[in-house]
């Protein structure tokens, strides 16, 4: 039995001895995730986990699960363009291809939010999500920015806003028209600013800047007009506002012409006076009217106080005589 013994002892010791190496190379294999070679790595992997460098092609390979293949994950090419890393920075030579990524979870995101990050949220748009939301888009098709949700506004160059719905649209509405309002392009919504407090560094009162609400420019006239302009203020409140008439003769023959408009004044009385001070130009002093049988040229300015009854502001042009022709423009402007 000593004999027998001793006859297998070299052999014990010896599949002692691998099966320590083993050992040493597993543990070495668990505490050195990473290797790298020259080429690509020989199936199957041993541990689920480490990665392979082939330090020849620039690919980086890993292993998903002990004794399954390699994967590859294509960091470079064959052609030896790819990443270079000089110790600081992670520089790549080809595009770096991300998946489309969804609202909940971006293709583009961080490691202490993962919510939070960009995708390819429709074709031609990147937008910006937080888990739940998607706050901004950038629509390639059209070249608009989009920011929806409750408070959102969009800077967009057409009425399509892929779905989204902001409050508040900053867009093109026509050539040399920035709209603002509640619809893209809304052209009757140009521009909505509550009060300007101050213009061109002055700093301004009441309105700030006056708006002009009414006008009328150049409508051809060859009798009395009880329509040249009216307008209806929008708010039942009082306000001052500006009328101005203006009056372009081209022919005339013993024509008395005249200007005047009605309103309700401050103190809720409707006015309605038979005419207007009228000027014609080169001449010195103002009339109600003028009898003329020739061209000439006519202005005429009025301020009226209104009340909050919202009583419509009508600028009216007066003839009597024989004939005339003419154009008149208006304008009804608030400046209080």
């Amino acid at each position: 039995m000593t004999k027998i013994r001793r006859k297998w002892l070299p052999l014990t010791i010896g599949l002692s001895l691998v099966a320590c190496l083993l050992c040493i190379g597993y543990v070495f294999a668990q505490v050195s995730p990473q290797i790298t070679g020259s080429g690509a790595p020989s199936n199957p992997c041993v541990n689920g986990g480490q990665q392979y460098l082939d330090t020849t092609n620039h690919v980086l390979y890993s292993c998903p699960s002990n004794g399954s293949n390699w994967a590859n994950i294509q960091l470079g090419n064959a052609a030896g363009s790819g990443w270079t890393n000089n110790g600081a920075t992670l520089t790549a030579a080809l595009p770096i291809l991300l998946p489309d990524g969804s609202l909940t979870a971006p293709s583009y995101s961080f490691a202490n939010q993962p919510g939070l990050g960009f995708s390819r949220s429709a074709t031609d748009r990147i937008g910006v999500m937080d888990g739940s939301h998607e706050h901004l888009a950038i629509l390639a098709n059209n070249g608009s920015t989009v920011m929806s949700g409750a408070g959102g506004y969009g800077f967009v160059s057409s009425a399509n806003t892929d779905g989204l719905t902001p409050s508040v649209y900053l867009s093109y509405a026509t050539s040399n028209t920035l709209s603002i309002g509640t619809a893209p392009g809304n052209t009757n919504s140009n521009l909505q600013v509550n009060l300007l407090t101050k213009y061109n560094g002055v700093t301004t009162a009441g309105l700030g800047v006056v708006g002009i609400y009414g006008a009328t420019s150049q409508k051809s006239e060859s009798a009395a007009d009880s329509n040249v302009l009216t307008f209806t203020p929008p708010y039942a409140s009082t306000g001052t506002y500006r009328i101005h008439f203006v009056l372009s003769v081209s022919a005339a023959n013993t024509a008395t012409l005249g200007w005047t408009a009605t309103w309700k004044d401050s103190n809720g009385n409707a006015q309605a006076p038979a005419n207007l001070s009228l000027v014609q130009s080169g001449t010195a002093a103002p009339a109600l009217t003028f009898t003329t049988s020739a061209a000439g040229n006519y202005y005429g300015t009025a301020l009226v106080d209104i009340d909050t009854s919202q009583t419509a502001i009508v600028v009216k042009l007066t003839f009597s005589g024989t004939s005339f022709s003419a154009k008149a423009s208006a304008t009804v402007e608030q400046v209080q």
